[in-house]
């Protein structure tokens, strides 16, 4: 599948490349140091999975098992983390709940949210791992809002514990 990104979506789509600072996925910057080498990987594979959104979105899933673990799964289940301090942080203008963890689980699975524009997919965002739903927003509609909300009742960022060290 062939993908397109913005300036403005490759701006957003960097988060989960290079140094992790937030709380979430990341890729293995030895595997992929920005978007355009992911997409480079993945144009002439097929998804295993399609989720079809609200507003034409789709979230394309593929598994890269051949090229190896290519980043880090920074989601869980709250229920596996109730000795854990809840933290939150805003990202792009929603607050987020997010827990630290000593190490991230790796993946070779990819997701891709993107919309389809002519012949080609217009990409929103991509992380390593399996699909999760966007958090809860109003521009949702009604199901997708309830199966959004429903997802992050029970899930939660995962983030690395920044040790600090004493010198």
């Amino acid at each position: 599948m062939k993908y397109h990104i913005s300036p403005k979506v490759r701006q957003h789509v960097s988060i989960h490349f290079g140094k992790q600072e937030k709380a979430g996925s990341c890729f293995f910057a030895s595997v992929f140091q920005n978007a355009d080498e992911l997409l480079t990987a993945i144009e002439k594979r097929d998804p295993f999975s399609v989720i079809v959104q609200s507003s034409g979105r789709e979230a394309h899933t593929y598994d890269l098992s051949d090229i190896g673990d290519c980043g880090t799964v920074g989601l869980g289940l709250k229920c596996e983390f109730t000795d854990r301090k809840i933290n939150i942080e805003n990202r792009n203008g929603i607050d987020v709940q997010f827990i630290e963890v000593e190490q991230l689980p790796s993946t070779s699975l990819v997701t891709v949210i993107c919309f389809k524009q002519e012949e080609n997919y217009q990409l929103i965002t991509a992380f390593p791992g399996d699909y999760a739903p966007a958090f809860p927003h109003d521009q949702m509609d009604s199901d997708e809002l309830s199966r959004s909300m429903a997802f992050w009742d029970k899930h939660i960022l995962l983030k690395i514990v920044q040790l600090i060290s004493k010198g």
